[in-house]
């Protein structure tokens, strides 16, 4: 058997139409980042939004206040109220 003297290459554009292959590269990355940026602007507004419920205290985490235990009497003797 006679081996063909081309080089071996893992480009798909040797196996398809090299124009199509790199406008979908191209495409394909600009939709990456346009995801990317979607994903960036809902953590913004998640992140935004936890920060306003913390502040007008619409979140509550329960549980003894153990940092404030260490510090003073005052929450300790509330709790145990």
């Amino acid at each position: 058997m006679t081996e063909p003297n081309q080089n071996k290459t893992n480009f798909a554009g040797t196996y398809f139409d090299k124009d199509s292959v790199l406008r979908i590269a191209k495409l394909l990355k600009l939709s990456s980042w346009i995801v990317a940026g979607v994903y960036f602007v809902q953590f913004v507004v998640n992140l935004g939004i936890f920060t306003l419920q913390l502040l007008r205290k619409l979140l509550y985490f329960g549980g003894p206040p153990i940092l404030c235990n260490s510090f003073c009497g005052k929450c300790n003797q509330a709790w145990q109220a």
